[in-house]
């Protein structure tokens, strides 16, 4: 792709531009005209942000459901937080596996009573690339 400053752009009015471009092809003289319009440059970068957005949402909550995932192992945690940081396209993850001290009944814990159950968990975060 060929940076917009490289053509000698004129100005028609009502936010348009062109430009013309010669080349040869196959012996055969071709010529292309450019067209630039403001109004579809501001629309496309608005559809951009607003996709992008999307996709920042959607990683948000599929992040918090990897953060909530309990693991029995350290390795388990580790291998579902890689395979989840690679189907990222725009972004990378950081992420750190930590324990989890679960108590194994429901309610409240007497004073002085040790958690007996250890799950593993990752928390991380997604960094655009």
């Amino acid at each position: 792709m060929m940076p917009r400053e490289q053509f000698e752009w004129q100005e028609i009015g009502n936010g348009y531009q062109i430009a013309g471009i010669g080349s040869n092809h196959g012996g055969l003289r071709q010529r292309w005209l450019l067209v630039y319009s403001e109004q579809a440059a501001k629309r496309e970068t608005e559809t951009f942000n607003k996709s992008l957005e999307k996709i920042d949402e959607k990683l948000k909550k599929d992040v918090w459901h990897l953060e909530n995932q309990l693991f029995t192992e350290e390795s388990c945690a580790d291998k579902a937080c890689h395979e989840f940081s690679k189907k990222l396209r725009c972004h990378h993850a950081e992420y750190t596996v930590t324990a989890v001290f679960k108590h194994t009944q429901r309610g409240r814990p007497k004073a002085g009573q040790q958690a007996a159950d250890i799950r593993i968990c990752g928390k991380g975060g997604m960094v655009t690339s």
